[in-house]
């Protein structure tokens, strides 16, 4: 047993000099790890530090859509807007969209008045002529069954529609329909407001039921003809016998349940009020129109759509015929405003110019509609990172300074500014329009990222000679759209060139350099990123 220096007993058990070294180096790796983490930490902290600068340097600057690199914003693929297919439903314009186009012109040069419409008469409905109708719209299935169409009615208004044939707002092909037709042929139509429902009566009823399977419908206004041999298989078995038990105009709560005739599916009414009802009714005048593409109320786009309708008065007046006369002497047209168009004698040849006419707006139209469709796909195709917050500012700023100068011309319109903005936004006046505003302008900015993006990609901007051919070409289109001028007009090049030059300057003082290249680009441009598309009209297959 070993002693200490004084003599002694050593204790404490003996340290390895290979476990002191062990410890040393386990020590020396821990300290190492931990550096390295420190180490870690603090380059994570630089990076995100520099992360942080760069995104707000770059959102607190302007974008070069030409030069920058925009995959920092957005995440696209080549498929995204590669062998994709756009599908529009777009028929082009016939015979009824021509005919249309007559009677308003017939209309605007009707005569004196004939009759004031307080009887009844013989005389066919003519452009220009003003009617006093009823109407109401329904759409039919393969089986001929009748689903009305809410909205599509005037039947529950105090007093008909006035209308002046030719010159109305309504679909193309309903003013046609008219024309021709007798008023005395469709005029009975007489609402009973009292007493109680007869068999054979059209009942015009606002009612809150429920079907077995559970839908609910409140306060729906719906039409119920006593006389339609289907009648129990819409509204239940029985039901004369229910509404007879209804006084007109008044309010009934009491639940009643009635079952289907041809599948004894329950019914339950829970309150109804029969608003009026007709009966004894001449047949109603019946014809379809087809609804346009674009039509405001985005459920009858291109449906067929039947109407019922009652002609209550008319106002009638000499009418204009459409013939050589009218085209040379009363609108006036010219022989050599003519020339070039299929057709012998001045109405037939005004006749093909007016289709020409029709088919280039169709033409404007459905490229508008494709190039809508296409934004549409690329928006929800492609993945946003992030959006430049300057050009957001930027683009937001200018459209509310935008409406905040115009709010000086229609101060006396509208009671606040921004009253004014959602009507220019055409959104409800309770609506958040900075909400609205916001949202159309991101979209707006995420089009010019995918759009220049796209342009990088494919190696599609212009340069050189060939970005100053297209430069030209659009600001001579440009000019001449506006001024309706070309070069023939003017005496002598140079005279055209200070025109076109004085034109430049103005536009890019009102839409400044960047916007005006921003439209040229996208004019060039357009047109490729569609080529890249398969596009398939729906009317046409």
């Amino acid at each position: 047993m070993k002693r200490n220096n004084k003599g002694q007993q050593n204790t404490e058990a003996p340290v390895k000099k290979s476990d002191a070294s062990q410890e040393r180096k386990r020590l020396s790796k821990k300290s190492i790890i931990l550096s390295v983490i420190a180490i870690a930490l603090i380059l994570s902290v630089i990076a995100a530090v520099v992360v942080a600068i760069v995104s707000y340097v770059k959102g607190q600057t302007p974008i070069d859509f030409l030069n920058d690199n925009l995959s920092y914003y957005i995440d696209i693929d080549e498929k995204d807007y590669k062998d994709y297919t756009i599908q529009i439903n777009m028929p082009k314009p016939g015979e009824t969209e021509l005919q249309h186009e007559i009677i308003k012109l017939l209309a605007k040069k009707k005569g004196s008045l004939l009759h004031d419409g307080k009887y009844t008469t013989e005389e066919p409905i003519d452009a220009g002529d003003k009617a006093y109708i009823w109407y109401t719209g329904y759409e039919l299935d393969e089986n001929g069954k009748r689903t009305d169409i809410p909205g599509s009615s005037n039947f529950w208004d105090t007093k008909p529609d006035e209308i002046v044939v030719g010159d109305s707002d309504l679909v193309v092909g309903f003013d046609l329909a008219l024309i021709g037709k007798i008023p005395a042929d469709y005029c009975k139509f007489h609402k009973h407001r009292m007493g109680k429902v007869q068999e054979g009566d059209v009942v015009y009823a606002t009612v809150t039921y429920v079907e077995e399977s559970g839908e609910y419908y409140e306060n729906a206004e719906v039409r119920i003809d006593l006389g339609d041999e289907d009648v129990e298989n819409k509204w239940g078995m029985n039901i004369l016998d229910y509404l007879q038990e209804q006084s007109i105009g008044f309010l009934n709560s009491d639940t009643t349940t009635l079952y289907r005739a041809d599948n004894e599916e329950a019914l339950t009414y829970i309150d109804i009020q029969i608003n009026f009802v007709t009966r004894d009714e001449t047949a109603p005048l019946v014809f379809s129109v087809e609804f346009p593409y674009d039509y405001r109320d985005a459920s009858l786009r291109n449906k067929t759509v039947y109407y019922d309708v009652y002609i209550d008065e008319t106002l009638e007046y000499e009418s204009a015929v459409y013939n050589d006369e009218f085209v040379t002497e009363t609108l006036e047209i010219k022989a050599e405003e003519l020339e070039g168009y299929e057709g012998e004698g001045a109405a037939e040849k005004y006749k093909s110019k007016l289709m020409t006419d029709l088919l280039a707006k169709y033409e404007s139209n459905r490229e508008q509609e494709i190039q809508n469709k296409l934004w549409k796909h690329l928006r929800e195709s492609v993945k946003v990172k992030r959006l430049p917050k300057y050009e957001v500012r930027s683009l937001y700023d200018e459209y509310y300074y935008g409406y905040q100068a115009q709010y000086a011309g229609f101060v006396n319109y509208y009671d606040s500014l921004d009253a004014f903005i959602c009507a220019s936004l055409e959104i409800d006046s309770s609506a958040n329009w900075k909400a609205v505003l916001t949202s159309m302008v991101e979209d707006e900015v995420k089009e010019k990222l995918i759009f220049y993006y796209i342009l990088q990609n494919e190696n599609m901007v212009p340069e050189g000679e060939e970005f100053d051919r297209i430069y030209r070409r659009e600001l001579e289109a440009d000019f001449t759209y506006y001024s309706g001028k070309t070069v023939d007009d003017y005496l002598t090049p140079g005279d055209y060139e200070k025109a076109l030059s004085d034109y430049e300057a103005i536009i890019i003082e009102q839409y400044g350099k960047e916007g005006y290249l921003n439209s040229v680009y996208y004019n060039y441009a357009i047109g490729l990123l569609v080529d890249m598309a398969k596009v398939e009209n729906i009317a046409e297959l």
